[in-house]
């Protein structure tokens, strides 16, 4: 191979290497920026010898599982009130509040596990039971869940525009009369029909145009 042959080709796969990085670079970009808008973890409970229960969460970390986090007040009472939620103090992971954990008794005796986030509505695991016969001091695990979703953030509203804000989601009526919506999206609040609206007002669980 000539000279001049061999320098195009390393010119050539040179440039489809740096086209492949930037590539790779546009795929990786969204996933790592819906990462850092989501906390993912578990609760983790164990019976104690005196018939209390201990409480925490442990954090899913880039590989595996992270340190447990035990919140100050994190004990269920040895004989708590049946079907009675019970909350620790606040859970705080690097620094910043993210929920409480919640526990109730059953009927059975066994113990139902949820997770509160800062501002949000309850989440139970779909495995969330610590059962009555669990061994003491053997600390248990739930499934895995996701709190703070992206779809808290707000878009972009256009200056003079009308805001009016609810319990868990604020809506904003643009020049052109349209409607967006964000935060929770629990019962279809962040859901703007379309169509020209002059006003608006936010409720609890709806929004009126």
């Amino acid at each position: 191979m000539s000279r001049t042959v061999r320098s195009a080709a390393i010119a050539a796969l040179t440039a489809l290497a740096a086209v492949a990085a930037i590539i790779a670079a546009d795929f990786a970009a969204p996933a790592q920026a819906q990462s850092d808008d989501e906390t993912s973890g578990r609760i983790v409970a164990r019976r104690l010898s005196d018939g209390r229960t201990e409480l925490g969460w442990q954090p899913r970390a880039s590989a595996g599982w992270g340190e447990r986090v035990l919140p100050r007040a994190r004990y269920l009472p040895a004989a708590p009130t049946v079907g009675r939620w019970l909350r620790t103090s606040p859970v705080e992971v690097g620094g910043v509040e993210i929920g409480r954990i919640e526990a109730r008794l059953r009927r059975d005796g066994g113990i139902e596990l949820a997770f509160t986030p800062t501002g949000g509505e309850r989440i139970l695991p779909s495995s969330n039971y610590l059962p009555a016969n669990a061994r003491v001091d053997r600390w248990l695990n739930t499934t895995e869940i996701t709190i703070g979703q992206s779809e808290d953030e707000a878009p972009a509203v256009s200056a003079g525009a009308s805001l009016s804000a609810g319990w868990w989601h604020t809506c904003g009526l643009r020049e052109t009369g349209a409607v967006e919506c964000w935060g929770r999206n629990w019962a279809g609040q962040t859901d703007a029909p379309a169509g020209r609206f002059s006003a608006l007002s936010a409720g609890g669980w709806h929004s009126c145009g």
